[in-house]
């Protein structure tokens, strides 16, 4: 199961990251928790207590992979590096060893925008870990909506969005509730963080439901032992009352079946371009540019222009860029 949680800053998605990954691996799952929030916390969340190297700060493993510098303007670069070993070799261990902890970091350089070598490292791991890896993987998203609209996360299996009673919240949700539609994410839930008292959840679940109207898989309340353990940097109690709570999420989310439609449609109209790329072209493309706007894998990008040619591996095209 690939599990994207997202929200507004400061709403607790990391607390609920950290505690799924520990209540996954508990029930003798492998995990692999991707920290994707530029802020950077689901290892303090998780207890690693040392100092971590963030995936867009290895320079070496950036242009090793994709054969460009990291801050060269103007360099040629694969756009399909290889990934595979990442989780392996470049991954914490947190918990009994069976959670895998990728902080992704962000993209720091002016200018560096989508199409550079760090955040072209970063989709394309992101995206062998939802498509092609058997654990299970949650991703602590970056606060707000941008994830949506770069499309990062939108083969996994599960979004929750995590709110707490007030009206931002509520905003965010509905922002996220309409970009997750247009990428097709089926299974869109809502966790409520930070419940007071019985009367704050009534009134807030009316609101929500007349509002945002995503279904609620659960409400955690607010623990003085949350705000504590962050102050520590120490994991919650998995026996706490709080952290029963969250089992209670867990053991909703264990019973969500995916919905696989919306993939299989894409996966079927990839087969039968692949069938209609190689029974009727050469292989040969080194003389086909193709704009970068044209380019699925790409934000696009004036500047740019794409040649592309054919791999014999599960990807149709190898792209390398150039500067226009």
């Amino acid at each position: 199961m690939k599990i994207a949680i997202t929200g507004k800053g400061g709403v607790g998605k990391t607390f609920i990251s950290s505690t799924l990954a520990r209540l996954f691996e508990k029930n003798g799952y492998k995990v692999i928790a991707v920290d994707a929030d530029p802020d950077m916390n689901l290892a303090c969340a998780l207890g690693i207590d040392e100092e971590i190297t963030p995936l867009s700060k290895m320079d070496d493993l950036i242009e090793e992979r994709t054969g460009a510098k990291v801050g060269e303007y103007g360099s040629v670069f694969k756009i399909n590096p290889k990934v595979d070993d990442i989780v392996e070799n470049y991954s914490y261990r947190a918990g009994n060893g069976n959670i895998h902890l990728l902080v992704m970091g962000t993209i720091e350089q002016g200018g560096g925008g989508c199409v550079c070598p760090a955040s072209v490292l970063l989709r394309r791991l992101l995206r062998h870990l939802i498509l092609k890896r058997n654990e299970v993987v949650i991703m602590d998203m970056e606060a707000g909506i941008e994830h949506l609209g770069r499309k990062t996360t939108e083969n996994v299996d599960l979004m929750i969005v995590v709110i707490e009673p007030s009206k931002k919240s509520l905003l965010t949700a509905k922002r996220i509730k309409k970009l997750a539609n247009d990428i097709n994410i089926s299974n869109l839930y809502a966790v409520v963080n930070k419940i007071k008292n019985d009367e704050e959840k009534e009134t807030f679940g009316k609101i929500f439901e007349k509002e945002v109207n995503i279904p609620i898989i659960g409400y955690i309340p607010y623990s003085d032992e949350v705000s504590s353990s962050d102050l520590l940097g120490k994991p919650i109690d998995l026996n706490s009352d709080v952290g029963k709570e969250v089992e209670r999420l867990f053991n909703e989310i264990i019973n969500i079946k995916p919905e696989y439609y919306p993939q299989l449609f894409t996966i079927i109209i990839g087969v039968f371009w692949i069938w209609f790329m190689l029974a009727w072209f050469p292989k040969d493309f080194e003389n086909l540019d193709l704009r970068a706007s044209d380019c699925k894998d790409l934000d696009g990008g004036k500047d740019y222009y794409v040649k592309g040619v054919v791999d014999s591996d599960d990807e149709i095209l190898e792209y390398i860029i150039k500067k226009a």
